[in-house]
């Protein structure tokens, strides 16, 4: 698992803090997971890295801002650095590289990245667990803001259930570990939040998570693609015999577009929006992809299998280079792409 440790770069701080969060970077890579960080060497930050160096970390992922890469603030023994012109750029990278967030003692950069996950939290615009290691009693105010705003009705007691608190390293892994996709509060229960909801004589969607919240496009090039509801769209009209799995050509039809389309839609889907790609396990022997983005999960081409109720979990993972490997698949996959680029220019 990727986990993304946010925390202070100041060398000022107590050494109390710095050794907790090293200790929670020393347990993450123990337990086979990789740490992300916004790179720096001082602080919680390092204190991160160093911990995850020294407990035999595979990969140390650290996302810099240019102008921050100056002697002695980054920290040298990542494995892998990805290079940012912004802050926001930088603050969206470690977001798409993590799959949980565990927020250490911090200043201002902190906050920010803190009030950034759970906005996108609330606002089902992620659904990743959240942990704040509550080293030495750091976050006792921060809750305590939160109930004054409770208090005052500025939203509700429910957005407590968007994180959770500690300050025990093996507890705050414990809880990413087994999280849950959906163990989060309902939208229906926040308060103040216009959710756009779907207006009388709207399309309805039949593919899985055809009614969850929309995401939005992170490549320029597929702009016109504003969200999963309009791809599909497109994408009905691109579907084809031809873009078919050769072993289902056969049972292929204008009735049911999304046969054998999966793994070429699903991949295209990621290009377009991000996220993660995952399979679904089936008794035939292959798997059925389904994407991940931002904590929102949805299946373009799950209309293919009727009434039947697929398992969406997060345990298979799947990645282009070892579908593409299939020349004809990402022949396919370069054929809709195409076609795509084609209806939306």
């Amino acid at each position: 698992m990727n986990i993304c440790v946010y925390g202070a770069a100041s060398n000022s701080i107590s050494e109390k803090h710095v050794q907790i969060v090293g200790k929670l970077g020393e347990a993450l890579a123990e337990r086979g997971h990789t740490l992300v960080f916004g790179g720096g060497s001082g602080g919680a930050m390092g204190a991160a890295a160093r911990g995850a160096k020294k407990g035999g970390a595979k990969k140390i992922l650290a996302v810099m801002p240019r102008f921050l890469n100056l002697d002695g603030v980054l920290y040298e023994g990542a494995t892998d650095v990805i290079y940012t012109d912004t802050m926001h750029e930088r603050k969206r990278l470690l977001e798409d590289n993590a799959e949980a967030f565990i927020v250490t003692p911090g200043g201002i950069g902190t906050f920010d990245e803190l009030f950034e996950i759970l906005s996108l939290k609330q606002l089902a615009r992620m659904n990743k667990p959240i942990v704040l290691l509550n080293s030495e009693g750091y976050f006792d105010a921060f809750l305590g803001l939160m109930k004054v705003a409770i208090d005052g009705n500025f939203m509700s007691d429910k957005n407590l259930d968007m994180f959770f608190v500690t300050d025990d390293v093996n507890a705050a892994l414990d809880y990413v570990e087994n999280y849950k996709a959906g163990e989060f509060i309902s939208l229906s229960e926040l308060k103040d939040v216009n959710f756009d909801t779907k207006k009388e004589g709207e399309k309805t969607y039949g593919f899985f998570g055809g009614e969850t919240p929309s995401v939005s496009p992170i490549n320029e090039l597929f702009g016109a693609v504003k969200n999963q509801r309009v791809l599909y769209d497109l994408l009905e009209d691109i579907w084809c015999e031809y873009s078919c799995a050769p072993r289902l050509r056969e049972k292929w039809s204008e009735s049911n577009k999304t046969l054998g389309q999966c793994s070429i839609t699903s991949f295209l889907v990621q290009d377009i929006f991000g996220g993660k790609v995952y399979g679904v396990p089936l008794s035939s022997g292959g798997v059925h992809c389904f994407n991940e983005v931002n904590g929102v999960v949805f299946d373009l081409t799950s209309e293919q299998f009727g009434e039947e109720k697929l398992s969406y979990t997060f345990d298979y993972p799947q990645t282009r280079e070892e579908h593409f490997k299939d020349k004809d698949k990402f022949s396919r996959y370069e054929y809709i792409k195409r076609e795509l680029l084609k209806k939306i220019k």
